[in-house]
């Protein structure tokens, strides 16, 4: 799942992100794509491990992958 591309349905189909949660996604992108598992994490607040590795965001790979 790419978090700067997906759409609010494609991101809601992960377990745990419901339509708040993809809200949240698209209008942080929208101001800035995310670059970084710590830009992600820092402007959306999501923390959890399960959510983060079901988007497939990792620290050490840029979020555009």
């Amino acid at each position: 799942m790419n978090v700067n591309t997906g759409t609010q349905a494609a991101l809601q189909t992960v377990s745990g992100v419901g339509e708040v949660i993809s809200r949240r996604i698209i209008a942080a992108r929208n101001e800035v794509p995310f670059a970084t598992l710590g830009d992600f994490v820092e402007r959306t607040r999501i923390r959890s491990a399960e959510i983060l590795a079901q988007l497939k965001v990792r620290q050490e790979q840029s979020c555009l992958k």
